[in-house]
């Protein structure tokens, strides 16, 4: 793999994460906020 490979499949897989996060963060919030 080249230098450029690496960083396109680097930078995927941080959005990726970077998605997977917020999702989680919003779904906790969502969830604590219907509990009060």
């Amino acid at each position: 793999m080249t230098g450029m490979d690496w960083l396109a499949v680097l930078g995927i897989s941080f959005i990726a994460v970077l998605i997977a996060v917020i999702m989680a963060i919003g779904l906790f919030a969502f969830a604590k906020s219907d509990k009060n």
